[in-house]
């Protein structure tokens, strides 16, 4: 049976979706939880150090300038998965938008 460390990080940012009408269209801010479930079960201290060096730009910027996909969930968590391999094998990660919705993507 596969077992894996995950590791949460989680930010305030603000973004905006063009492709949406009201509200989201405009510049808002959200708490985002990211959970990261990693193989091989890297070092929980240095794992902890290497993604809060590699996302420390993410605290209370505009993810619309930042991210290089569309700043939904799902864009998010796509994001991530890909961006977080240069750290460490992630095979799963789940984006958490204001602790009450969000998004999964796994490889």
């Amino acid at each position: 049976m596969p077992s894996y460390t995950f590791r949460d990080f989680t930010f305030r940012a603000q973004h905006h979706l063009a492709s949406k009408f009201g509200a989201a269209a405009l510049p808002h801010w959200h708490t985002y939880r990211v959970r990261f479930f990693f193989a091989d079960a890297p070092d929980q201290d240095h794992l902890s150090k290497q993604l809060e060096q590699r996302y420390v730009t993410l605290h209370g910027a505009s993810l619309n300038s930042l991210i290089t996909t569309e700043s939904t969930d799902e864009g998010l968590a796509g994001w991530f998965i890909n961006d977080v391999q240069a750290v460490a094998k992630c095979v799963r990660v789940i984006v958490e938008n204001d602790f009450q919705r969000g998004a999964e993507v796994t490889l």
